[in-house]
C-alpha cells in the first residue's frame, strides 16, 4: 500500500472505513463516500468526499492536474489520521489508566 498514491473508497455509510484509514496513514490521497465513519478519516474536507461517481471523477480530476492541492490534502490527511494511529491510542489508554491510578 505504500507504493499508492491515490485511492477511493465505495463503500457507502461504513462505521469506520479501515481500507481509507490505512490508504492515508500510507501517503495516498483518498476520496470516500459522503457518509459514515470514514467522512472522519479525511477530516471532512469536501474535496476528498463524494456524493455520486461524476461528483468522484470531477473531484479526483481537479485533483490529478493540481500539485498544490495534492501537497495540502496530503498534509491534512497526515495531520488527521495521527488521531487513528497506534501511538495515540497508546497515549489514550495510558492518560485513562493513569487517571484511575491517581
Amino acid at each position: 500500500m505504500a507504493t499508492h498514491r491515490y485511492g477511493i473508497h465505495g463503500m457507502r455509510e461504513e462505521h469506520f472505513g479501515m481500507a481509507a484509514a490505512e490508504l492515508a496513514r500510507a501517503g495516498a490521497i483518498v476520496w470516500v463516500p459522503r457518509g459514515g465513519g470514514q467522512m472522519e478519516i479525511v477530516g471532512r474536507e469536501p474535496a476528498l468526499m463524494y456524493e455520486m461517481d461524476d461528483d468522484a471523477v470531477q473531484k479526483i480530476s481537479s485533483t490529478l492536474t493540481n500539485t498544490a492541492e495534492q501537497q495540502r490534502l496530503r498534509a491534512l490527511l497526515a495531520t488527521t489520521c495521527e488521531q487513528f494511529s497506534t501511538e495515540h491510542f497508546m497515549r489514550q489508554v495510558r492518560d485513562v489508566v493513569n487517571e484511575f491510578k491517581g
